[in-house]
């Protein structure tokens, strides 16, 4: 068969449509003798989603296919992903497809950007640019602490300055560019949740830290559903006045993490007889 570069697809069934495609000779039938399948069927319902993909089919397709290395992991993780049943085996297996994909230079800067969206440092470490009087990633490590290593420090540095978001000026000091990430709609949505999970996990640990140090206040109570988009643009609305407020600022400070959740408690109580 004809060996279709699974890179370039978008999940299995993307590549098994174009693979068949690509070896009209063999088809359908033959390809699910080869694999092994009862039935023709089964491969039609894995190609059009009726059917999630197994580790085991994965396995099965690879060996028929003569798919080996990480061609041969590209299927299986697909098959991760698609018979995944909880979020974290979801999460666990678009980590591993991203990690798969980091080898190829086409998708280097795809994996940066995920970095910078799913590493708490990596924004942390770009608000504190313009404020750093020398690059010392030992110094800076240890500001972050929570077992972040100059090393990881030197990494993020590069990250951001190859995805265009710092620079250095006419005197050698860094500063940010302003620049906006674009980043593929699916990866951007796992990137963000990890965002999120990171900021609540370090949030979390803040509850040890001085009251001075450190707010956190919440509020219990009913929110009709009519009333729910205009209470999310509230929140929307202040988190820009922050940063409206903040970003003028020029004075030095450490850099704080301010969290804003609207999520609910209860589920379908504005609907129900209770």
């Amino acid at each position: 068969m004809e060996t279709i570069d699974i890179y370039e697809c978008k999940d299995h069934r993307d590549f098994l449509r174009r693979s068949l495609l690509a070896n009209k000779s063999v088809g359908m039938r033959g390809l699910a003798k080869k694999a092994g399948f009862k039935s023709a069927g089964l491969l039609s319902m894995l190609i059009k989603g009726d059917r999630n993909l197994t580790i085991r089919s994965a396995e099965m397709l690879a060996r028929a296919m003569k798919l080996k290395g990480k061609q041969r992991n590209m299927l299986i993780t697909f098959a991760r992903l698609d018979s995944a049943r909880t979020g974290l085996e979801r999460r666990s297996a678009q980590e591993a497809l991203l990690k798969l994909k980091s080898y190829r230079p086409e998708y280097r800067i795809q994996t940066k950007q995920f970095s910078f969206l799913a590493t708490w440092y990596y924004p942390v470490i770009y608000s504190m640019i313009e404020n750093l009087e020398s690059h010392d990633s030992a110094r800076i490590a240890i500001c972050l602490g929570r077992g972040v290593t100059s090393a990881s420090v030197e990494q993020a540095f590069a990250d951001l300055q190859e995805l265009e978001l710092i620079k250095k000026d006419a005197s050698g000091k860094w500063q940010q560019t302003h620049k906006a990430i674009s980043t593929p709609e699916d990866m951007k949505d796992f990137a963000i949740e990890k965002y999120h999970r990171n900021m609540n996990s370090l949030a979390e640990e803040a509850l040890q830290l001085p009251l001075d140090r450190r707010e956190f206040n919440g509020l219990t109570i009913s929110i009709p559903e009519k009333l729910l988009p205009q209470v999310k643009e509230k929140v929307r609305k202040l988190r820009i006045e922050l940063n409206e407020m903040l970003s003028q600022e020029k004075s030095q400070g450490d850099i704080y993490q301010v969290n804003l959740q609207v999520f609910p408690l209860t589920n379908g109580l504005e609907r129900s007889d209770l």
